[in-house]
């Protein structure tokens, strides 16, 4: 074998040695995860039943007593439009004093709320959906009078499906 032989050898070791190198850094790299694995993922960050969170007086709110349940429908700026009135007033709520319905839009281009329900308040608040947690939505919470988390939806039931099952 001849000079150019020997370097010809070498070239090829060398690229060689390269390409393992760079494929074993790829085969090391983390795997990309699945939308699912996303969303379940976000569910560490849930607050626990029992947390207490600040759910704002409001301007028209009834008087909550210390046994009376709370429902909190987080909606974003675009699942308001899927949220429709007689949902909000689906006998599935009707076991609530007070319902909040949370939307982070600055302004909606109808209000999901039937008029002459002075128990629903529309309020526009990025923070709450924060301490919620809201990385889907519509999502709902209960809670009690005193503003502790009683359930929140889970990402695999139905905003209506959650609000049936919860006692």
């Amino acid at each position: 074998m001849g000079a150019a032989g020997r370097m010809v050898t070498i070239a090829v070791a060398i690229l060689f040695g390269v390409g393992a190198g760079y494929a074993f850094n790829w085969m090391r790299r983390p795997r990309a995860l699945s939308y699912a694995e996303v969303l379940q993922s976000y569910q560490k960050f849930d607050p626990k039943v029992g947390a207490i969170v600040d759910l704002g007086a409001g301007s028209g709110a009834p008087e909550i007593t210390a046994s009376a349940r709370v429902a909190v429908l987080l909606l974003g700026s675009c699942s308001a439009c899927s949220t429709r009135s007689e949902e909000l007033t689906s006998s599935a709520l009707r076991k609530f004093q007070r319902i909040l319905v949370v939307t982070t839009a600055d302004k909606l281009p109808y209000s999901p709320v039937p008029n002459n329900v002075t128990r629903i308040e529309l309020v526009s608040d990025d923070k709450l959906h924060s301490a919620l947690n809201a990385y889907f939505t519509p999502r709902a919470a209960i809670f009690d009078g005193n503003g502790a988390l009683v359930a929140l939806q889970s990402q695999d039931q139905t905003m209506r499906q959650f609000l049936e099952v919860v006692k």
